[in-house]
């Protein structure tokens, strides 16, 4: 939640922000923003809290607030107003399928980095063992009906499990973002206010 009121702030605000600032830097700074968010979680991984999680959701949240705006801004003012409703479509057609093909890419990472991670102890039956290395969801359950100290065993290999996928997925993030920072830069070096 904090992440989408920042987000939206962050896209209202940004606006004042290219009066004085070339667009291309200002989106540039959004990625960064964003990959600093991702950065905290890598960082912080298994030891992460809420209120670390809390701050790296708004710096996320401030980061792509901005630069999506600004990006959207510089899509339809690169295009004769006739075309402007096609830009706008084509625009935000790119933001979405970029978020859905990013979430299942990442989310398939991180899938099967918490598959190959988790080790599941000795004692649980082999329909167990597959219900608990799918998802943490699974090894929840599991470790419910399997008591006492298989429970306890296996979801704390689970959790480390996860968590080292987030940090793996957060620390892909972060790369994207320093390259997509470098783009912005790059492609955008001549945009004006």
């Amino acid at each position: 939640m904090p992440g989408l009121i920042v987000m939206i702030i962050a896209g209202l605000g940004v606006v004042r922000v290219v009066r004085y600032l070339r667009p291309g830097f200002a989106v540039a700074v959004g990625l960064a923003l964003a990959g600093t968010g991702y950065f905290i979680v890598m960082v912080t991984g298994q030891n992460a809290s809420a209120l670390s999680l809390t701050v790296a959701f708004a710096v996320l949240g401030l980061g792509i607030g901005a630069a999506e705006t600004l990006s959207n801004d510089l899509i339809i003012a690169a295009v004769p107003p006739a075309k402007a409703g096609a830009a706008s479509g084509v625009s935000e057609t790119s933001y979405e399928l970029g978020a859905v093909l990013g979430t299942a890419v990442l989310g398939s990472i991180l899938t099967a980095s918490y598959s190959s991670s988790i080790r599941i102890p000795a004692g649980l039956s082999t329909e167990q063992g597959d219900a608990a290395s799918q998802t943490l969801g699974g090894a929840v359950a599991v470790a419910r009906s399997a008591g006492e100290p298989l429970g306890t065993a296996l979801l704390e290999s689970a959790r480390n499990a996860f968590d080292s996928g987030v940090v793996l997925t957060s620390g892909i993030g972060c790369i994207l973002m320093v390259l997509a920072v470098g783009l912005a830069l790059f492609t955008l070096r001549r945009e004006r206010s």
